[in-house]
Order: C-alpha cells, then structure tokens, then sequence
C-alpha cells in the first residue's frame, strides 16, 4: 500500500480521495501527515521522493485505511455527486 498526501487530496494505491472524505470515515486521521508511506506489512517506510526512513510495524493507519476502503469509495462518490448537483442548481440559477 502506497499512500501519498499533496494538499487536500490523499492518494491511495492509485486512487485519489479527498481529505473530507477520509475525515468522514476516519475522524482521527492526522493532518499534518505530508510523507509518502509505503507499507506492504513485512516492512513500512517513509519518502521524501529522495530519502527513505524505516518506521513503526505494524503501520496501523494504513491497516485501518485498507479496512475502510469501501466506505472512503462510498464517500468520494457521494460527495462527488452531490458537487454535480450543486453545480447545476447553481448553472440553473444564473440563467
């Protein structure tokens, strides 16, 4: 598992997910976590895109993350649809 944070946005394996989103699932998530983590359970490491520091195992955040996958893609597409919506009441409005 790769996890990644640029900005607002929290990159998983591949598949991006908005802070919001992971805040909705997993409230106790920590902000300021700006490293890339990589963890595949026999070792968990972090990068600066240049250096690379061994950490902690278990990497629990990234267990409950992988626990939680279904729900964090439950909430993207929910929140994705709902800022559809409001784009086109607001399209709706202005003309």
């Amino acid at each position: 598992m790769i996890l990644h944070r640029s900005g607002d946005y929290l990159n998983i394996n591949g598949e991006a997910f908005h802070i919001s989103d992971l805040m909705n699932v997993l409230p106790q998530y920590d902000k300021r976590m700006h490293s890339i983590h990589h963890y595949d359970e026999k070792k968990h490491y972090v990068s600066d895109g240049l250096n690379q520091v061994g950490c902690e195992m278990p990497y629990h955040f990234a267990e409950t993350i992988e626990k939680h996958l279904a729900e964090l893609r439950i909430c993207r597409s929910q929140r994705e649809t709902d800022d559809k919506y409001f784009k086109n009441l607001q399209k709706g409005t202005r003309q």
